[in-house]
Formats: C-alpha cells, sequence, structure tokens
C-alpha cells in the first residue's frame, strides 16, 4: 500500500498516497498491522507514534523519496514549529 504521511500537532496522519513526490510504502504484515490498529482510509487516519516505530523498525514501512521534507512543509503551513508551539 502507499501511503501519504504526515505529522501535525496531534501526530501522525497517514493518507493514501495521491500526488506527492514523497511516499511510503507497505509491506502486507504492515498494512494488515495497520488494518489491526483501527486505521481506514478515508475514515480514520490518525496512528500512533508507537506503530510508526515498529513498523519502520521491522521494515514493513519504507520511505520512498525525502520523508523530511514533507513532514517540515506540513509544520509549516500549520503554523507551529517542530515542538508543536507557535513561533
Amino acid at each position: 500500500m502507499f501511503l501519504f504521511i504526515f505529522e501535525d500537532k496531534h501526530g501522525l496522519v497517514y493518507e493514501p498516497h495521491g500526488i506527492e513526490s514523497c511516499y511510503w510504502s507497505t509491506t502486507l504484515e504492515g498494512s494488515d498491522m495497520l488494518k489491526a490498529a483501527g486505521w481506514k482510509p478515508y475514515e480514520m487516519h490518525r496512528v500512533s507514534c508507537h506503530l510508526h516505530g515498529v513498523l519502520i523498525e521491522l521494515g514493513h514501512l519504507v520511505s520512498k523519496g525525502d520523508p523530511r521534507k514533507e513532514v517540515r512543509a506540513s509544520v509549516r503551513a500549520s503554523g507551529l514549529d517542530f515542538d508543536g508551539r507557535s513561533p
């Protein structure tokens, strides 16, 4: 499954991949773990930081491109700095 992942002031948001230059790819096991945790495309976008870390550590979630650029852009667009505070 291809996903666009970004971070806002509430945590991580996983959305189905659209036209973004940076995206993430999950293995079949990674997709099953997301669904078992309650994630549903277009319905429940939030994913815990713990699950995100586990998916990466086990190799079930792989970045395609530079995810830091997308996260920084989304945080800047929200008007927050990287610590979640207003500048």
